[in-house]
């Protein structure tokens, strides 16, 4: 049983894998209202690489929990600029876009990296910089 379960999930292919910065409780989606701000995360979380969500409202709203109603309103609070900044996300043919996806995405990535390298850095000093 456990083996079925570990080859199952070796064989799904994730969607999106976002981290949430803590600088997302100071942006415009968590000023949002609760459904808003729930749609946005789901969002992140259904997002590609590129920040694309190829789905449709009612996968968007049973992901997030929420009616069709509740998540068509939060989706439309998304796509109007506020607060001096640009739209969250855009709606596009197969779904949605967020909105500097890629930027923020680059900087999750600077970080990893700069992480890994002090790893080796200190994994290096360590062994006495002999390799």
């Amino acid at each position: 049983m456990v083996v079925v379960i570990i080859t199952i999930l070796r064989n799904i292919t994730m969607a999106g894998l976002s981290k949430l910065f803590g600088t997302l409780i100071m942006s415009v989606p968590w000023a949002e209202d609760s459904d808003t701000t729930k749609v946005y995360v789901t969002l992140l979380g259904m997002a590609d690489k590129n920040g694309k969500v190829d789905a449709c409202l009612r996968a968007v709203s049973n992901t997030a929990r929420l009616s069709d109603e509740q998540c068509k309103k939060s989706l439309e609070n998304l796509k109007q600029p506020k607060y001096n900044e640009p739209a969250q996300i855009t709606e596009i043919p197969e779904g949605w876009q967020i909105a500097k996806f890629k930027e923020i995405w680059g900087i999750e990535r600077e970080i990893r990296r700069r992480e890994y390298l002090r790893i080796k850095q200190a994994d290096y000093r360590q062994e006495g910089g002999k390799k």
